[in-house]
């Protein structure tokens, strides 16, 4: 999808999901079906603080989230493992290039392939959906 920045010109096709929340706001795992492992914690031009994380399906295909746009004081390092509704840090208060406010970025790909990271989100904060697929994450409601 392509979007356009605050001041109207284009940029990079967007290949996730923006979900505005206040900064310092916990980010948790969505519920993968299984635990995920903490590939990459880095820092970025456009993405500030990020994690990538990896894993399998529970039918056997690789998938990978990558969340970005977190506080410096990200608490999880390479090699954890992550289990659904897992800390993984939390929404800094630099947005991002381009942005109009907090939030945090999600994306998700299946075997490689961008997919769409809103069949994985669940309410994790109050768990009230007990791992079923709701319209939000940690308590915030994305938007696409």
């Amino acid at each position: 999808m392509t979007r356009k920045n605050p001041d109207g010109t284009a940029r990079d096709p967007h290949r996730g999901i923006d979900i505005p929340a206040p900064p310092g706001s916990e980010i948790k795992s969505c519920d993968f079906g299984t635990p995920m492992k903490v590939r990459t914690v880095s820092k970025g031009d456009r993405e500030g603080n990020y994690v990538v994380l990896d894993g399998k399906l529970p039918d056997g295909r690789k998938i990978e989230a990558a969340i970005m746009h977190m506080e410096d004081n990200v608490p999880i390092k390479p090699g954890d493992v992550i289990s659904p509704g897992g800390l993984i840090g939390f929404v800094g208060k630099n947005p991002g290039v381009g942005s109009s406010g907090p939030h945090m970025h999600l994306q998700i790909k299946i075997d490689g392939v961008f997919d769409d990271p809103g069949r994985f989100l669940h309410d994790v904060k109050n768990n009230r959906s007990k791992g079923k697929r709701s319209d939000s994450i940690a308590g915030t409601r994305p938007t696409r």
